[in-house]
């Protein structure tokens, strides 16, 4: 029989993580880089088959007295399926300053960055995919909103 704590996602309930988060405020969010390339695009014209995919990595950079660091490493692909070449990488990092008179605790940041630091960035995302393909002269496209409910 496993314990309970491996049945666990995180190591907080939702009641501690609902109350910390009311503490929580957003400093700053800025970018810390960002790149596009449009390769392969003899694909795009050859009515192939394609897949869209998106994925971000929240890493906890720095805490502070009351201040702590996220930065949000977020990609962007078009990739043929047969093949799987990438057609389109869009990649960024932004950075987000949040305060909490308790900073943040190890064990705290794992739901924070699955449900707090998205929804803080993820618009940031979408308009920088967006306008990056919009200058690639590729079809316009919008991500869809950030849903923390599964």
């Amino acid at each position: 029989m496993k314990n309970k704590k491996e049945n666990k996602k995180y190591a907080v309930s939702p009641k501690e993580y609902a109350e910390y988060i009311k503490g929580v405020n957003i400093g700053e969010i800025k970018f810390e880089n960002g790149s596009f390339q449009f390769i392969n695009a003899d694909l795009l014209n050859k009515k192939k088959s394609i897949k869209i995919k998106y994925e971000r990595t929240p890493e906890l950079v720095e805490t502070h007295e009351g201040n702590f660091v996220v930065r949000d490493k977020l990609v962007f692909s078009v990739i043929e399926t047969s093949s799987r070449k990438h057609i389109v990488d869009i990649k960024c990092c932004l950075l987000v300053v949040y305060r909490h008179k308790d900073g943040i605790a190890k064990e705290m940041f794992k739901p924070f960055g699955d449900f707090n630091v998205p929804v803080n960035t993820w618009p940031y995302f979408r308009e920088f995919v967006n306008s990056a393909i919009t200058r690639m002269g590729l079809p316009t496209f919008t991500l869809p909103a950030w849903n923390t409910v599964k």
